[in-house]
């Protein structure tokens, strides 16, 4: 065998030390990465945790409602015709925000899973935004709020067709309605304004509400986040459905703006461009999901 001269040696050693050195850097970047993501699933499981106490209560809470209202009816005998009136619509109230709330849950189910399918059809804008408009008419009284709807759109036999997802469409527009009749100070007006050519369809709702900071806003569009903890304590709802209209314009090639300072209220701009062609459109989420969940849970 060959004897290494002391250069010889001293440059394997130098190699050995190089190599030593590299194999320690990459496991310490890989220990940094582990503990990162250990982090991620830490706060994953804390979210998760928090996200389903709000759902059930979301969901148990206007059952329970909707039950002992019912009871009360049922074994009742002393209540006036105006008492009954009363009772029913605090009943429908209960059922449509219960029916609300489950229709963002699932849509938040199917984005989440990454298996959106858009359902493209020629669609009566007009009537559309006028239905879903007055179908908060409840809502818009119980907090004292007038909603006005201000549509451009001419309502002809067929200059309101329009090729989009409806029933998308009208998730979008129902949450952010909500959302400004939720946040606007009693005996205020929320404003639908509506443009529509023929290649896009633009919806504004501005509120006079309570506003938004700058550094939040990005927050309201998060799925398990909500902006402001002590506004959204005297609100109902889980914070899933700016993040629903987010998702839901961004498989469908539209977008959403806002334009938003605290105590000027809040005005969103929905852009949604015409469809290129109908029938079922299959689309993937293009981020990754963290937000874990075992197998055999709602998401």
């Amino acid at each position: 065998m060959n004897r290494l001269t002391d250069k010889e040696l001293i440059k394997e050693l130098e190699n050995r030390f190089s190599e030593n050195d590299k194999a320690l850097k990459e496991l310490n970047a890989l220990t940094s990465q582990l503990t990162t993501l250990n982090k991620h699933l830490e706060e994953s499981e804390a979210m998760k945790s928090h996200f389903l106490s709000n759902i059930r209560n979301e969901i148990i809470n206007p059952f329970a409602a909707i039950i002992g209202l019912s009871s009360s009816l049922i074994n009742s005998d002393n209540y006036g015709p105006d008492q009954i009136k009363h009772i029913l619509s605090l009943i429908f109230s209960e059922a449509f925000h219960l029916d609300f709330q489950l229709q963002n849950i699932f849509a938040a189910a199917e984005i989440e899973a990454g298996e959106v399918a858009l359902q493209i059809n020629k669609v009566d804008v007009y009537s559309v935004i006028e239905q879903t408009v007055s179908s908060f008419q409840h809502m818009a009284d119980k907090n004292k709020i007038k909603l006005s709807l201000q549509n451009t759109i001419e309502k002809t036999n067929d200059s309101t067709s329009f090729l989009t997802d409806q029933l998308k469409f009208q998730i979008i527009l129902k949450n952010v309605i909500s959302n400004a009749i939720q946040y606007s100070h009693a005996d205020s007006e929320v404003k639908i304004i509506t443009e529509f050519t023929s290649q896009m369809l633009t919806v504004t709702v501005k509120d006079n509400g309570i506003g938004i900071a700058k550094e939040e806003e990005k927050l309201i569009f998060d799925r398990f986040k909500k902006a402001d903890s002590n506004i959204n304590t005297l609100n109902k709802g889980h914070g899933l459905g700016l993040s629903v209209c987010n998702d839901y314009l961004e498989f469908m090639n539209g977008s959403i703006y806002l334009e938003s300072s605290p105590g000027n209220g809040s005005t969103f701009i929905i852009k949604i461009p015409v469809s290129s062609e109908s029938g079922n459109q299959n689309t993937l989420a293009s981020d990754g999901n963290i937000f874990l969940f075992e197998e055999g849970e709602l998401f």
